[in-house]
């Protein structure tokens, strides 16, 4: 995997430096424990023994303080996930914010703060900011693919497609294609992994084993059918299957209109350019079908 670069949105930069912080202070405080402990078992009675409870009672008293301190920033966390929910992006920005920006010894809480964080600069736009916060929640695990990891590398590639940077956006996506998917987190690579092949000109992987494309496609919402479809259209129509393009362009079009999802993503122009031509053609099933 080629080097991840430094980020340089001011809230990826905070997140890096607290995610960093959080893990030097955990170790910190195992290190002084086992010090504390190796230093008395050195020591031939005395108050060695006497010193590791102390450094004990000491460490487990700072790690229930930040304990309650990591339950509120759950709570920052949660409200601001809420707040997102609701359309109030301001709001959820501010309680997100809080919540990266102060300290604790929970790195699961950062990291899922900073995956809200990303979700909502998304949201409004800002793929270059969701970009950077991406990279810095996969610095934990540059090759995880777990249920978080796996929604982060979504959210990745899907930042760096509409920022034009579809080699990225397939690296980012690599780690995914080498574990088994259920079939939620396969609904939600289709339109991704499409996007993504066509915009790097793979149309043949985009078009493969087409039918059972189709069926996940789908069990996606009305847009998400649409978009599904219509890329597939886009795949067929490449390369040079004009009757499931045909087909495949009228099923989209049921589910959704194509003009707003051709003005997200231009690279289903032609296909939909093809959908208006008078010589589109009788739609015909899918072979397989």
């Amino acid at each position: 995997m080629s080097r991840t670069p430094h980020p340089t949105d001011p809230m990826a930069v905070l997140l890096r430096r607290q995610m960093a912080l959080t893990r030097a202070a955990r170790l910190l405080l195992w290190g002084t424990f086992l010090a504390a402990a190796g230093w008395a078992g050195l020591r031939d009675g005395g108050r060695g023994p006497q010193t590791v409870v102390w450094v004990l009672a000491g460490g487990l008293g700072v790690w229930a303080l930040a304990a309650l301190h990591g339950l509120r920033i759950a709570r920052c966390v949660r409200l601001g996930t809420v707040l997102m929910g609701l359309g109030q992006l301001d709001n959820a920005e501010v309680w997100l914010r809080r919540a990266v920006g102060q300290f604790t010894f929970s790195t699961q809480g950062k990291y899922f703060a900073g995956q809200q964080l990303a979700s909502l600069a998304f949201a409004r736009g800002s793929y270059d900011a969701a970009i950077d916060l991406c990279r810095v929640l996969l610095r934990r695990h540059p090759g995880g693919t777990g249920r978080q990891a796996l929604n982060v590398r979504l959210l990745l590639a899907d930042a760096l497609l509409l920022r034009d940077r579809p080699a990225e956006a397939r690296e980012a996506l690599g780690p995914v294609y080498r574990r088994r998917l259920s079939l939620v987190e396969r609904m939600k690579l289709l339109p991704i992994r499409l996007r993504c092949e066509l915009a790097v000109g793979d149309a043949e992987s985009a078009a493969r084993e087409l039918p059972e494309q189709v069926r996940l496609a789908e069990l996606l919402d009305s847009a998400g059918a649409a978009l599904a479809h219509a890329l597939l259209a886009e795949a067929c129509r490449r390369l040079g299957r004009d009757i499931e393009a045909a087909f495949l362009r009228r099923r989209a079009a049921l589910y959704h209109d194509l003009e707003p999802l051709v003005e997200r993503y231009p690279v289903l122009t032609p296909i939909a350019a093809a959908g208006n031509s008078p010589a589109a053609g009788t739609p015909h099933p899918v072979s397989g079908e």
